[in-house]
């Protein structure tokens, strides 16, 4: 790795965690946003009682779907942050000489990242996995 890749890098990790910071505020205040609509206007499930009752239902159907769209979206984009964040940052601390276990020692099943986006982004950034030395 270079010097310029590491410290290009660097500042893509410092940009993704600026962005991460404000997409949260803006999820949680979609979330926010389509909490107050269904206080005041009731949840999908109260215009059901096995079928739609469909005057009160289509009168507020558009406002309801353009908020749990805006949701959904911001939900995903927060998310995929998040996922790029990680793999950048355990490259980043491969090419500073950390080993995995001393990067993320204790990782829950079925939550382990994703080795083919590592192996992506280590062969993009020219970064070898470093070895761990037993004593």
């Amino acid at each position: 790795m270079t010097k310029e890749q590491y410290f290009g890098l660097k500042n893509e990790l410092k940009e993704l965690a600026s962005n991460i910071r404000i997409a949260k505020y803006g999820f949680r205040g979609a979330q926010k946003d389509l909490s107050i609509f269904q206080s005041k206007n009731g949840s999908i499930n109260d215009y059901f009682d096995g079928r739609i009752n469909s005057t009160k239902w289509e009168s507020i159907r558009p406002e309801h779907e353009a908020l749990s769209k805006k949701q959904c979206n911001l939900m995903g984009n927060f998310y995929k942050m998040k996922r790029d964040y990680r793999h950048k940052h355990i490259v980043y601390c491969f090419a500073r000489g950390k080993t995995m276990n001393q990067i993320e020692p204790k990782v829950r099943e079925k939550n382990e990242p994703s080795s083919a986006e590592l192996k992506r982004l280590m062969k993009m950034y020219e970064v070898e996995e470093p070895v761990a030395v037993s004593a």
